[in-house]
């Protein structure tokens, strides 16, 4: 009877040391997937922040060539132009998450929900602002998912700038000196020079001026190529690191899941041979 006790205790001490190695290679899965799901949520947010850095980085040169692009337009058609209203200005994705996280943590300020970002991600409908809609701030501060008003701009002249009278007052005193010269300033040859030392410099002032509106329409649209790509990288970026650190988290639980399914066939496989000692040993008393 002692030889069967000692089976018995024997199968017993190793199903339980099985269990308690099952669930420290477990843990140390899951520990292992944590912190390969904290590097994934590291690098997404330095991502996140060199995104934004560059971006900052290029707006001013397609909000400055943006303008330029309308006249430039205008100039050419002959046409005013119509455009959103610039005072409105859309919100990136990351804004409004952040917008929803403040509202989530005010709405359920001294209630417990666990990890803010899982509960937002399993009840989307908890959102006070949809992720799936585009919205902008107006110059008042309030957030919309209307599409900012339309403005008209009048249709383009060309300016008389400061250099452009500087050139001309150059250009008269130069005409006129060199017609005292001659004797002819008060003739009609005279008046016809400066007339047409006017026309000429307006002309070419004007081909200047739509000169330096082609060159801002390239570097607005050099500044919008450049947000582009930018959110081409990040958007690609940012969603590989999101997809490795859900894989890190299925990995673990399914390595996690099988380490406790084999411990658990190891066990049952350990009764299933205590039965069949048991069985046996009976059978010779017999």
């Amino acid at each position: 009877m002692w030889v069967a006790a000692a089976v018995v205790g024997a199968a017993v001490v190793g199903g339980v040391a099985s269990n308690v190695a099952a669930n420290k290679a477990a843990n140390a899965a899951s520990d292992a997937a944590k912190l390969q799901s904290s590097a994934s949520s590291d690098a997404l947010r330095l991502e996140s922040d060199q995104f934004e850095y560059q971006k900052q980085l290029n707006e001013p040169f397609y909000n400055m060539g943006l303008p330029a692009a309308r006249d430039y337009a205008s100039a050419i058609t002959g046409k005013p132009q119509s455009y959103a209203d610039p005072s409105y200005q859309r919100m990136s994705d990351d804004e409004i998450y952040a917008l929803n996280r403040r509202d989530i943590q005010d709405r359920y300020a001294g209630q417990s929900i666990g990890n803010l970002d899982k509960f937002l991600a399993d009840r989307p409908k908890e959102n006070k602002y949809d992720p799936l809609k585009t919205y902008y701030r107006g110059p008042d501060g309030t957030i919309s998912d209307k599409a900012p008003p339309t403005l008209t701009s009048e249709a383009w002249q060309p300016e008389e700038t400061n250099a452009y009278k500087w050139q001309q007052n150059q250009m008269e005193k130069n005409t006129s000196r060199s017609l005292r010269a001659m004797g002819r300033y008060n003739s009609t040859y005279g008046m016809d020079a400066i007339t047409k030392g006017n026309r000429d410099l307006a002309s070419s002032e004007y081909d200047r001026q739509l000169g330096r509106l082609s060159d801002l329409t390239n570097v607005a649209r050099g500044g919008a190529s450049s947000l582009s790509a930018l959110s081409g990288q990040y958007a690609n970026n940012a969603g590989n690191n999101i997809v490795a650190a859900g894989n890190n988290q299925a990995n673990s639980m399914l390595a996690g899941g099988l380490i406790k399914t084999n411990a658990m066939n190891n066990n049952v496989d350990g009764l299933y041979s205590l039965a069949n000692m048991g069985m046996q040993y009976y059978g010779n008393k017999k």
